[in-house]
């Protein structure tokens, strides 16, 4: 991952991007101030310089940030970099949003690959990473997938269900035409 292509022509977009802009401009900008790809990648450029490297929680906003500008592809290799270039210690939001970034994606698979990381850095997925894995199955039409992985989060108590977590199970349900599953899975919930 940390020697693709797509990550060279980044990093030199980064570098052209921050050329262009005058010291001012780019003192003002912030993460609060990033209106585009073009900002957000400038300020990525300015953190990955930094000394000492801001902490994980700033990272984790720019990229809450690019993913709410839905440039979910440009999240991931962020991501990517962040993890694998900078060596940012992940927590669990960061691995969140990558996992929201790829179901985005309609790449709910790789997904999943980052659901390894929670385990291999001794993190706990909750509540959310389950919904959002959900959601991007439901997302990509792979419905008997959901249904597993509802199941199983309901038979091992993989985390404490919230309104969000039946929300999205009914709503792919219902989008799917599976609306006589929806009161099954409602009702052996209270068994």
């Amino acid at each position: 991952m940390s020697n693709s292509p797509f990550l060279f022509i980044f990093r030199h977009f980064c570098a052209k991007s921050v050329a262009n802009r005058n010291s001012r401009e780019k003192m003002k900008l912030g993460l609060g101030n990033i209106r585009n790809l073009d900002d957000a990648l400038s300020v990525y450029d300015d953190m990955s310089r930094a000394r000492p490297l801001p902490n994980v929680k700033q990272f984790n906003q720019l990229l809450s940030r690019v993913v709410n500008l839905k440039e979910c592809s440009a999240a991931i290799y962020l991501f990517e970099d962040i993890s694998c270039n900078l060596g940012i210690y992940v927590d669990e939001y960061t691995m969140n949003i990558a996992i929201n970034s790829y179901c985005l994606s309609n790449r709910a698979d790789f997904g999943f690959s980052i659901l390894g990381w929670f385990f291999k850095l001794g993190c706990v997925p909750n509540v959310i990473t389950f919904s959002t894995l959900l959601k991007g199955l439901f997302r990509e039409n792979k419905i008997n997938e959901a249904q597993e992985l509802f199941r199983k989060m309901v038979k091992e108590e993989l985390c404490e269900l919230s309104v969000v977590t039946y929300g999205t199970v009914i709503d792919g349900l219902c989008k799917a035409g599976n609306v006589a599953i929806v009161g099954f899975y409602m009702n052996d919930k209270h068994k």
